[in-house]
């Protein structure tokens, strides 16, 4: 189970009395890393927002996965791409269904380079907080 902290509003309620304190516990859980706040009994929906809008955590070998699969899925988005934006260059094919495939493919084509976009970035975006988790815990594995 991830125990998520919001280290703002936790250094915010530090600063607190006594009776606002709170104890931040680090907790190592088949190699997932998370911050827990251990806050009053009655949290308000308002914090627990906060708290898990902010939060970072993950499990490695399922992070590394799931990255490998966004590389895996970006690259099938190029390669389709590619392919018939080959073919149709090189296929003799004339009339008004060609000229509206051609004009709509170029829509498509923009469409495909942002969804390759997107999960080229969050293939990148997942390597870089699983090695940063892999070295909190001090786990060698980096992908």
């Amino acid at each position: 189970m991830l125990h998520p902290v919001n280290s703002k509003k936790a250094s915010q309620l530090c600063k607190g009395d006594d009776e606002t304190k709170r104890e931040f516990v680090l907790t190592l859980h088949r190699k997932v890393i998370a911050c827990q706040l251990n806050a009053p009994r009655q949290r308000t929906e308002e914090n627990r927002e906060i708290i898990m809008a902010n939060s970072v955590g993950g499990e490695l070998a399922g992070l590394a996965s799931l990255r490998q699969e966004l590389v895996t899925r970006a690259q099938d988005v190029e390669t389709l791409k590619q392919s018939i934006d080959g073919k149709l260059s090189s296929t003799v094919w004339t009339g008004v269904n060609a000229d509206n495939f051609r004009q709509s493919w170029e829509s498509f084509k923009t469409t495909l380079g942002n969804l390759q976009q997107s999960l080229s970035q969050a293939a990148e975006d997942i390597r870089k907080q699983h090695n940063n988790l892999a070295a909190a815990t001090g786990d060698s594995a980096t992908i």
